[in-house]
């Protein structure tokens, strides 16, 4: 054996050690005091969702969930007629509590919800992991996980029944295809369908031509699933949809077609059921954002699109809305200000703005260079 392979096995088995330790600290930081607050319910949004998870009903059949008027599982039948959160973290947990307890009452919500919660924002920082070292090294994934794993604000959401570690975890599942889309490497033999044999008797210009596998494509109904999962945990995710063309728009050249007719059939072709299967994904996760009573039936849901522009009217501050007023009177730095003090804490927030802007100084120099 090599040196260097010895020295790499080596490094391997060191980063491997130091990311168990990262995923162990991060559990045990959000399991300890997992249950804190004795159960007076003291988060407004967590208490909201115990109580949907609490008042609705599991189905007993495929066509009673997709039926929007009737369901026991839609919370504007279960006497919540404003509620725009996502569908799937709430089916989710109601379903996971009732096959741990008995009885399903506020409490035990609670710690269904708290522990789902746990549990999607540890494989946040996992996949940050695998992020780095695909777009960079395994050094730079060990930083962004330990980043991840001791972020105060990650922590904090950990311990409360919310949606947004639901909707984190597959936002970043996304980055990460796209991630692996875009370095998609045509070079490797397995791309080809082929053995070694006939690929040396292929022509120059048999080899320009040839159409890959459909890695790329199922990568897109895999990226298509995970957007839909994400709008079905808040809404506003839905924006990662744009990381699919934009995976494909840096992969462009590496495709090893040179008929660009031929390569732009190859791309739409993959986006176009990727997007069918960002909708079919959503259609099923979030139920009732459409009539129904059948699967298909799509028309969407005129009391849902009522809920989402009521809660656009809170949010922009054209009603008065208790919530809404914490924003009154508020400068452009106020968000930022209280993530880098207390979301993330000071040294963790300067490291994160450093990176910020060195990034940021590095596109343009790369731009630069190109042009």
């Amino acid at each position: 054996m090599s040196r260097s392979s010895t020295k790499k096995k080596i490094t391997a088995i060191i980063v491997s050690l130091i990311f168990l330790v990262v995923i162990a600290a991060s559990v045990f930081f959000r399991i300890r005091g997992l249950f804190w607050g004795e159960y007076l319910y003291l988060h407004p949004d967590e208490r909201f969702l115990i109580q949907v998870g609490t008042n609705i009903q599991s189905v007993d059949s495929i066509a009673s969930y997709f039926n929007t008027h009737f369901s026991t599982l839609n919370p504007h039948n279960r006497g919540h007629g404003f509620f725009v959160y996502g569908d799937f973290p709430i089916i989710l947990t109601r379903y996971i509590t009732e096959g741990f307890f008995e009885f399903t009452g506020w409490n035990e919500i609670t710690q269904a919800g708290r522990v789902l919660s746990t549990i999607f924002d540890i494989g946040s920082v996992i996949l940050l992991f695998f992020i780095g070292k695909k777009l960079f090294n395994q050094w730079v994934g060990l930083l962004a996980s330990i980043f991840s794993g001791m972020a105060v604000l990650q922590i904090q959401q950990s311990h409360f029944f919310t949606v947004d570690t639901f909707a984190t975890f597959f936002t970043t599942l996304g980055v990460y295809l796209a991630v692996i889309i875009s370095q998609t490497d045509f070079s490797e033999k397995k791309y080809r369908g082929g053995n070694d044999e006939s690929d040396d008797q292929e022509t120059p210009e048999i080899q320009k031509n040839w159409i890959p596998s459909p890695r790329t494509l199922l990568l897109s109904i895999f990226f298509g699933i995970v957007v839909g999962l994400a709008a079905a945990s808040k809404i506003n995710t839905v924006t990662i949809a744009i990381l699919l063309p934009l995976s494909y728009f840096i992969l462009w050249g590496r495709i090893p077609i040179s008929d660009s007719g031929l390569k732009s059939e190859l791309i739409l072709r993959d986006l176009v059921i990727g997007g069918i299967f960002a909708f079919l994904s959503f259609r099923i996760f979030q139920p009732y954002a459409f009539e129904g009573p059948g699967f298909f039936d799509i028309q969407l849901n005129e009391l849902w699109l009522k809920n989402l522009r009521e809660v656009s009217a809170q949010s922009g501050g054209k009603v008065d809305f208790p919530p809404a007023l914490q924003w009154a009177r508020r400068n452009f730095f106020f968000s930022g200000k209280n993530l880098s003090l207390w979301g993330l804490g000071l040294p963790l927030s300067i490291t994160a703005w450093f990176g910020i802007f060195t990034m940021g100084w590095r596109i343009l120099q790369i731009g630069r260079a190109h042009v």
